[in-house]
């Protein structure tokens, strides 16, 4: 089987991963990547090997290195247990199911839907009133 690897840097900056090099070898994307871990104008660094396998046409990606300053992991609550049914006198037989609170939406995105919705209108009209004489 014929395969080609080759490492990619990726960083990311204000959400959005791009490609930053290309290296043929581990040992130099590594290097680079880390070399680039203080600069302070990305968010995260990541080395990505891809291999390619030429007889099946397949790609295949491991993330062999990766730096994230922020360190963004979230934090994590304790599960409360369900309580289950039981004989106990104590016990008056309630079930606990936490319950998951969505989020509302972002009034902004709503504010840009309607501006959207504006335009489109107008220019409509615009369109309109330019073949009525």
């Amino acid at each position: 089987m014929n395969n080609t690897t080759t490492y990619e840097i990726h960083t990311l900056k204000d959400g959005r991963w791009m490609i930053t090099a290309v290296h043929n070898t581990r040992e130099k994307a590594i290097t680079e990547a880390r070399e680039m871990t203080s600069n302070k104008f990305y968010d995260g660094i990541k080395v990505v090997a891809e291999i390619y396998e030429e007889n099946s046409g397949n790609t295949f990606a491991r993330t062999l290195f990766t730096h994230d300053p922020t360190n963004k992991k979230p934090d994590r609550q304790p599960r409360q247990a369900a309580r289950s049914w039981s004989n106990d006198d104590d016990d008056d037989g309630e079930v606990v199911i936490p319950v998951v609170v969505k989020k509302p939406k972002s009034l902004m995105s709503t504010v840009w839907i309607a501006i959207l919705v504006m335009l489109s209108l107008v220019s409509g009209l615009i369109a309109m009133s330019m073949f009525v004489e």
